[in-house]
């Protein structure tokens, strides 16, 4: 491994990351570049849950930032423009990786 890798950016290749994650485990390696089984469950509900709402945004505002949805004509959730305001929200992500215990992230 090069010294230099740092001084731009980490390369995706998984070889390489292997290679670097058992030099620096903050790094990840290619066990926790892809999601576990847990993960991907939830990722499919997502999905499957998006489809009551006319768009991710009108899902991500409404179960993220609280914002009240109505059904549109076609029968989707769908939050008013002129309801949405700037908030900043903190929350878990709902997708983490797959890092060591260790770590924070």
């Amino acid at each position: 491994l090069n010294k230099n890798v740092f001084k731009c950016q980490v390369p995706s290749n998984v070889d390489i990351l292997d290679l670097l994650h058992q030099k620096f485990t903050w790094i990840p390696g290619k066990e926790n570049v892809r999601p576990n089984e847990k993960i991907l469950k939830e990722k499919k509900k997502f999905v499957a849950v998006q489809t009551f709402y006319a768009s991710g945004k009108d899902y991500i505002l409404e179960t993220v930032f609280n914002f009240e949805s109505v059904l549109d004509d076609d029968g989707k959730l769908v939050v008013p423009q002129n309801k949405v305001i700037e908030k900043v929200i903190f929350a878990q992500n709902r997708f983490p990786y797959n890092l060591d215990s260790h770590c924070n992230h």
